[in-house]
């Protein structure tokens, strides 16, 4: 006789075949799904945006070449301010974009110099202390400082988003658009209505031949823009919302247009929280805080700052009670140890020192003779508070 398990998984199954079967059979008078080419594909606008980001043609000294009589489809014009990349010492030569103009990728690199000397991984950041910028009239060469990385620079804030060191932009639609219009790109002030009619030419103009282009399937801007035409692979077939016919669209309209995907892929510039595997990917802090049962993130309507002192109040109370737990492998690889790294996967006494020391504030907001002389105040989260450990 059989189970009731096996009686309910029957029937269970009979079931699930027959609603298959009339579902199925209503499929014949369903509507059927609008093609691509008039919703496009949702994310097709980091993917044109990346595009954007690596774009050379943009920068001041391309339209001088222009104006001289250059192609505009030919972005090799040699100047020189990318030939290398800074960094604290030697220069790496030659830079990813040698022979090239002004681009965002030129300051926030990635893996373009891995291997080289003085070289490495960059989260969206240079090497250099000031970054470059091209020479013009006012005789500045190097930015106030270095590309802040901008992987997670988007991430939400309590209090809103603000970017730059001095709280400049606080959107990144504004810091997007003054960058391409900008110091940086090799714009003087007073300039802005050529960089956005320089701009636009670009895109209007562009037939898709160049190299970069090539990268991504050698697809004209003004087409990808229009974002209906057959011939536009699905990865990059925009949605309507960042559409445009830069054909009959003014110089602001086009502008605003590759503002917006630009601004989309930056969004988009996040640190990856899992695996391939699906685990988690954890820092030894991380580990640490899960070993020990603390909170990883603030309670609802709790700061930054106020979750940050609740959270050292719990370890000192846990470290008093002699119930800390440390942590000496990574529990997501079989080595125990960093995938990228050789620097060893702990979170012990010395850590946890740096921890304290990182958390530790002064009793008001002057540090008392007694306090400085004592030390270990760092009071770090004055700007670095977690969760996220920044400020805006």
């Amino acid at each position: 006789m059989p189970s009731r398990t096996q009686t309910s998984l029957g029937f269970l199954c009979s079931m699930l075949f027959l609603i298959g079967a009339v579902a199925c059979s209503g499929d014949e008078n369903a509507p059927a799904s609008p093609p691509i080419a008039s919703t496009g594909t949702p994310g097709s606008e980091e993917a044109v945006g990346e595009r954007l980001f690596l774009e050379t043609r943009f920068a001041q000294s391309f339209k001088v070449s222009l104006d001289k009589g250059g192609d505009i489809n030919d972005p090799n014009i040699d100047d020189g301010v990318v030939d290398t990349v800074e960094t604290l010492s030697a220069p790496i030569d030659p830079g990813p974009f040698k022979g090239l103009s002004m681009n965002c990728r030129a300051c926030h690199l990635v893996d373009d110099v891995l291997d080289a000397s003085e070289g490495g991984m960059r989260a969206y950041t240079d090497f250099a202390r000031r970054s470059p910028i091209p020479s013009r009239t006012d005789r500045k060469t190097v930015a106030i400082r270095n590309s802040p990385p901008l992987v997670n620079s988007a991430l939400h804030r309590p209090g809103g988003v603000l970017f730059h060191s001095d709280a400049e932009f606080n959107s990144m639609e504004e810091l997007v658009a003054a960058t391409f219009t900008g110091r940086n790109f090799g714009w003087l002030p007073g300039e802005r209505a050529q960089a956005v009619a320089h701009i636009a030419r670009v895109v209007r103009s562009d037939d898709g031949t160049g190299e970069l282009a090539k990268e991504f399937d050698g697809t004209p801007f003004r087409v990808l823009f229009g974002g209906t035409d057959a011939s536009i692979p699905e990865e990059f077939q925009l949605t309507p919302e960042f559409r445009m016919g830069v054909a009959s669209a003014t110089d602001e309209e086009v502008f605003g247009a590759v503002v917006k995907v630009v601004t989309a892929y930056v969004n988009g510039l996040l640190f990856s929280q899992t695996e391939d595997s699906g685990a988690p990917i954890r820092s030894p802090y991380d580990v640490f805080l899960e070993a020990n049962g603390l909170p990883q993130a603030s309670d609802s309507n709790e700061s930054p700052l106020d979750y940050s002192r609740r959270l050292l109040q719990l370890i000192n109370s846990r470290e008093s009670a002699g119930t800390i737990q440390f942590v000496t492998s990574n529990p997501n690889r079989t080595d125990g140890q960093f995938q990228f790294h050789t620097q060893l996967f702990s979170f012990g006494t010395q850590e946890l020192a740096g921890l304290k020391m990182f958390f530790a504030e002064p009793a008001a907001l002057t540090a008392s003779p007694a306090e400085l002389t004592a030390g270990k105040i760092g009071n770090c989260i004055a700007c670095h508070a977690a969760p996220n450990f920044t400020d805006f």
